[in-house]
């Protein structure tokens, strides 16, 4: 999660620099941007993760997925096929979204079926349509995912890598 809050306060002040006018020159070739890396996500408050993708989407930042992204990770899947590639040992988890925590947690299948139907791609749709959500992770592998054509594999000599 520290490594999520880190890259999400980056991507944050580089869209804001971005933002302002400034009158500047291009002298020549701008150097590739390294990619941000999503590597064991347990996910998190939904309204975090939405505002740092919405950042991070907006920049243009490639991201890498590595590992596991579960919850309110899986929304990375909101951003482009060209700015994502996963890993092959990548594997996203979804549940229903909940209020509170714990023992005290409230399921919101209504709230899910809305974010998954605005964020969520065609394919990704079709298979959470075939899945009964519950507080209990749904698996979606990196291959699954790569056909269903939500993300791209990572290739070694990916520019995103």
């Amino acid at each position: 999660m520290r490594k999520t809050l880190i890259a999400l306060a980056l991507v944050t002040a580089a869209v804001t620099a971005v933002t302002f006018p400034v009158q500047a020159q291009v002298i020549g070739p701008v150097a590739p941007v390294d990619p941000i890396v999503l590597d064991d996500s347990e996910g998190g408050q939904i309204s975090t993760f939405l505002d740092f993708f919405k950042a991070i989407k907006a920049s243009h930042v490639p991201v890498q997925i590595r590992g596991w992204c579960f919850s309110a990770c899986t929304l990375v899947l909101m951003m482009p096929k060209e700015q994502l590639c996963v890993e092959p040992g990548a594997l996203f988890g979804f549940h229903l979204a909940t209020t509170g925590g714990g023992f005290t947690s409230t399921p919101l299948p209504e709230i899910t079926q809305a974010l998954y139907k605005r964020y969520m791609p065609a394919g990704v749709l079709a298979w959470l349509a075939t899945k009964t959500l519950t507080s209990d992770l749904s698996y979606l592998t990196a291959d699954e995912a790569i056909g269903l054509d939500a993300v791209a594999a990572c290739a070694p000599d990916d520019d995103r890598v």
